[in-house]
């Protein structure tokens, strides 16, 4: 998974899975509607701080 700077290094394995999920997900839906990378990574980090946001 690649490093991004709002995910803390004290997750679970199945933390960081679901994070990986996550960006699969938005990037599948991404490319399907023909968003720019820099949109779906925005995308990705925005569901991924949520995600983090809610297990703490």
């Amino acid at each position: 998974m690649k490093n991004f700077n709002h995910i803390p290094n004290n997750l679970t394995a199945e933390q960081y899975a679901e994070l990986d999920r996550i960006a699969d997900r938005i990037i599948g839906e991404g490319e399907d509607t023909g968003a720019s990378e820099s949109r779906i990574r925005a995308a990705i980090a925005e569901a991924q701080k949520r995600y983090i946001k809610r297990i703490s």
